[in-house]
């Protein structure tokens, strides 16, 4: 696969916002690639991020692994996805815990029929499989009492309708 080019976004913090307005991203997030509608700079940001990644930690191979971006929005492309980040050495990869929609603007379930490309190139490679938690918080922390617990909870309950998904949408059953 082709190597894509440097990213905007790697060179300066201030030299993004070109990119950032071209790619009409209006709102903050903390997972890079959600406010991304658009499929391709959605693929071309996660295959530089991975590449990036993998030239970061390869003179550490040995004990510093990189969690790769899977290509989840676009099943069909999962099985080369897989391919690309294995050939850059990462022995697993992440998929949001909200995975928004397909480039045709349907909403992603991962139970869903359309998701069975996506689940059998994760199978047929053997890849563990990541979930990104953290993404938004479930509720705005309003006063710094139990703060700490506060965040942990919410960092960690989107694990539960992620499992529910899977196990209950038959994902297990293949």
């Amino acid at each position: 696969s082709a190597t894509v080019p440097s990213a905007p976004v790697a060179s300066s913090r201030y030299r993004t916002w070109g990119f950032v307005n071209q790619t009409r991203v209006t709102t903050p997030s903390t997972s890079p690639l959600e406010p991304l509608t658009n499929s391709a700079a959605k693929e071309w940001c996660a295959r530089a991020y991975n590449q990036a990644l993998a030239e970061f930690t390869s003179p550490q191979a040995d004990r510093l692994h990189g969690v790769g971006i899977l290509n989840w929005w676009n099943p069909e492309q999962t099985k080369d996805a897989i391919a690309e980040l294995k050939d850059l050495g990462f022995k697993t990869a992440m998929v949001p815990l909200q995975p928004g929609k397909h480039p045709d603007g349907e909403l992603i379930g991962y139970q869903s029929k359309r998701m069975e490309p996506f689940w059998a190139a994760v199978e047929e490679a053997n890849l563990p499989l990541c979930f990104h938690i953290g993404e938004r918080p479930l509720n705005p922390i309003a006063s710094p009492r139990g703060a700490g617990g506060i965040i942990v909870m919410n960092q960690m309950a989107g694990m539960r309708n992620a499992w529910a998904t899977l196990t209950f949408g038959g994902v297990f059953d293949r």
